[in-house]
This record gives C-alpha cells, sequence and structure tokens, in this order.
C-alpha cells in the first residue's frame, strides 16, 4: 500500500448522486475508511458509463487504488447491466497487465435489495467474487443488505438505531478493510439481518399495490390478466 492508503468507492446506481441506498451504503463504509486514515473518493457507474473518455478515466482511478469498493443494487437477480459492462472493461483492462507487476488492490463489494431476504443477493455476490479472480483483484469479501427501501437515501451519520445491524455490520467490515483483511463472516451475518419480518413485508407491501391502484382508478383491475386470458 502507500503512505496513505486510497480507497474508490464505485457506486452502481443509475439514480441522481446522493439519492441512493448504494450511495449511502458506501459512504458510510468511506467515513469508516476515513476515520483510519485512508483517503477516499466517490465515482460513479452512470458517468462513467455515458463516454469512452469517462471510462478511461475511471479505469486510471482504478489504477491508483489500494481498494475497490463497489456498492450495488440488485435488479431481478444480477447486477444492473452497466455495472456489467464496466466490470467486463475493467476485467479486460487488468487482464492486459503483466500480473507479476501488477498493484495488489483489494475489491469488496455491498449489494442491496428491497427484498427483506437478503439472499437474494448471492449470486450476484458469487458473480463478483468471479470479476474479482479473472481481474486480479484481492478478494476481500461481500455484503448482503436486504430491504435497502429502508435505507433509501438517509444520510448515512443518521441511520440511526433501526438500522443498527447495518451500521454495526459496515462498522466491522470496515475494520477489516483497513488493514487488508477480508471481511470477517460476522460482519456479513449482521448486515444481512432483516430489517423487518417477512410476513410484515408482504403485508405492507399488499397495502401499497393496493393504495397506489386506487389513486390511479386501477383499483378494480388490479386482478386482471388481459394477456393471459387471450390465450
Amino acid at each position: 500500500m502507500t503512505t496513505q492508503p486510497y480507497a474508490l468507492l464505485l457506486v452502481g446506481s443509475a439514480k441522481s448522486p446522493g439519492t441512493s441506498t448504494s450511495e449511502a451504503l458506501g459512504a458510510y463504509l468511506s467515513h469508516q475508511l476515513s476515520s483510519y486514515g485512508w483517503k477516499t473518493r466517490t465515482e460513479y457507474v452512470a458517468d462513467a458509463f455515458c463516454t469512452p473518455q469517462n471510462t478511461e478515466i475511471l479505469l486510471r482511478y482504478i489504477d491508483e487504488a489500494d481498494l475497490l469498493l463497489l456498492t450495488t443494487p440488485l435488479h431481478v437477480d444480477s447486477l444492473p447491466y452497466p455495472v456489467t459492462r464496466i466490470m467486463e472493461q475493467i476485467c479486460g483492462h487488468r487482464q492486459s497487465f503483466d500480473t507479476s507487476v501488477i498493484l495488489p488492490t483489494h475489491f469488496a463489494v455491498i449489494i442491496n435489495c428491497g427484498s427483506p431476504e437478503a439472499e437474494h443477493n448471492d449470486i450476484a455476490i458469487a458473480m463478483c467474487e468471479q470479476f474479482a479472480h479473472q481481474s486480479h483483484f484481492e478478494w476481500s469479501g461481500g455484503l448482503n443488505v436486504g430491504g435497502g427501501h429502508r435505507i433509501s437515501n438517509t444520510d448515512p451519520a443518521h441511520f440511526g438505531t433501526r438500522l443498527s445491524s447495518v451500521t454495526e455490520g459496515l462498522d466491522m467490515a470496515a475494520d477489516s478493510l483497513a488493514v487488508g483483511s477480508v471481511i470477517s463472516n460476522e460482519a456479513v451475518a449482521l448486515i444481512a439481518e432483516p430489517v423487518m419480518p417477512s410476513w410484515m413485508y408482504r403485508i405492507i407491501g399488499g397495502l401499497i399495490w393496493n393504495a397506489t391502484a386506487w389513486r390511479n382508478g386501477a383499483r378494480k383491475k388490479i386482478t386482471e390478466r388481459p394477456l393471459l386470458d387471450k390465450r
């Protein structure tokens, strides 16, 4: 590592800066790393994805980093396409290096989903681990966060007691990453704790769907299946 270790936070959400769960989680972890004396920088996949020039700039930042931290939402059971595409470009870039002189950059990931069960992120975490190996990164582990809507764009400084398991898990992850270690199993398990019971999520979700349908004049149509009826 350099005299002052440097972590690059890469935000995979396509939402505007400062409005996503992904950025809130990553910002909290970046802040904790800063308290250990790390220099941190935040970049956005949406910006890097715009032009080849922006992609080249991002690749240069990654080359300089001791730790690349990707924070992204889950789309269905996988990563968003812009994130996958940027990962392909990062991988191709790093595979062009002489592995005997490549810098020992570490790579860790935070993936959040809307469902309360964090295990929905498992496939995407496995994809990220495979990406790390193929791109000659040192895999430092992945954090699964369920119920991301509860976090939304909350200021990390105001996560509060309702998200205590999330903040404690991120604190523990920072402890490990700051010294170049893999995120502990304890941190992974802690941050994956459901923020609400599944039964409560289903009830609240049903109420929200019905209320939305009512506001849009579709309450009586909510059970219709027009495409199925045409078969």
